[in-house]
């Protein structure tokens, strides 16, 4: 009997819907970890320093990379050849197992990645441990700027290494144990070049990813472009190993397909729309938790700075000629004064624009 080859059409407009929940996991991940670092060095309470480890392996392992995966299937359709579409469907177990698959594998690459000596330190720490770790080289050396670049930037990745390895792994496990929960009138076959280029793919691209969001952005904390280019490659780390795994795999029609190992199906478009709700949802989440931490510290920060000025209004009336508290408190009004006036300019301007929207329509 001559086998009857099955070939495949692609959805724009899923794959673009892929790649966009990919991007907003990584973000995600990338604010929860900027948060993370942060709760390490001012204890906070809002939210345990831990559960920011599990949440951000939730938001790329589940919101970006099995989000993203099971979009971009949704996205592609198989055909007969006599063009008659094949009804996909996928098997709920084995979907959810590919999901804590990848949960795992992430929580123990970020967990081992954060370990990185850069990442829980402020600038003047990284200072100290860059002159600390410089007492057994040249001073010609240590004068160099290279030298300094190369000690901060690519000394001691091991960390990084080895989250990145096992990150990557882990989210080509998912893949594949997600192709594994396709149920339709096929046999897989699969290319082994394609599979090992997808699992390179995967491990360089998130290793990188990882260097900047570890590495990089504890040395500079407040380049945004930084943190835009450590979700584009998380993103395309993810669209990169999906579609070249999804390469690795044709098609032949099967009549007599093996039944599903646990029998709980859900068809093809309404896998699509709970996958995506459940990215945009993780998102939400990350975004309220985000926020909620940080109005925590800034009510903190307020109070701290309250009771400061307090404190030096009372030492002001008991050494009122101290040239210090004087200095201070000349410079304490003059920020003050400078913020009241931005505020005021501000009020002004949105006033202004307000009050040119009636003249137009008089005009007209």
């Amino acid at each position: 009997m001559p086998v009857e080859r099955v070939h495949d059409t692609w959805h724009p407009e899923s794959v673009v819907v892929s790649l966009l929940l990919a991007y907003m996991g990584a973000y995600s991940t990338v604010s929860l970890a900027e948060q993370y670092r942060i709760s390490a060095q001012l204890k906070t309470k809002v939210v345990p320093h831990w559960l920011y480890l599990v949440l951000m392996s939730i938001s790329m392992g589940g919101g970006a990379m099995w989000c993203m995966h099971f979009v971009g299937l949704a996205g592609h359709t198989l055909h007969d050849e006599q063009d008659v579409e094949l009804h996909v469907k996928f098997d709920i177990i084995e979907s959810v197992l590919s999901l804590v698959t990848c949960i795992v594998f992430v929580y123990v690459g970020l967990y081992i990645s954060s370990g990185d000596k850069m990442f829980s330190r402020d600038r003047e720490e990284i200072f100290q441990l860059i002159m600390a770790e410089a007492k057994n080289d040249s001073l010609e050396a240590i004068r160099s700027k290279r030298y300094l670049i190369k000690v901060a930037l690519f000394r001691d990745l091991a960390p990084l290494l080895c989250g990145g390895t096992i990150t990557g792994g882990g989210f080509c496990i998912m893949h594949y144990v997600g192709m594994m929960a396709i149920h339709a009138d096929v046999n897989i076959h699969w290319h082994e070049g394609a599979i090992i280029a997808s699992v390179i793919i995967a491990v360089l691209a998130a290793t990188s990813s990882f260097w900047i969001l570890f590495r990089l952005l504890a040395l500079y904390p407040g380049l945004e472009s930084l943190r835009v280019l450590s979700s584009f490659l998380s993103a395309m780390a993810m669209a990169g190993m999906h579609y070249v795994g999804m390469l690795a795999a044709t098609y032949t029609v099967d009549h007599t397909p093996p039944d599903p190992v646990f029998g709980y199906l859900v068809n093809q478009h309404k896998a699509d729309i709970i996958v995506t709700a459940a990215a945009v949802l993780n998102t939400l989440l990350v975004s309220m938790i985000v926020q909620a931490d940080l109005r925590h510290w800034h009510v903190y920060l307020h109070a701290r700075l309250k009771a400061s000025r307090k404190v030096l209004a009372q030492a002001g009336e008991r050494y009122p000629n101290d040239s210090l508290l004087l200095d201070f408190d000349s410079k304490d009004k003059r920020l003050t004064s400078n913020h009241e006036t931005t505020m005021a300019k501000s009020t002004d301007d949105v006033g202004r624009s307000q009050m040119s929207v009636p003249s137009i329509h008089n005009n007209d």
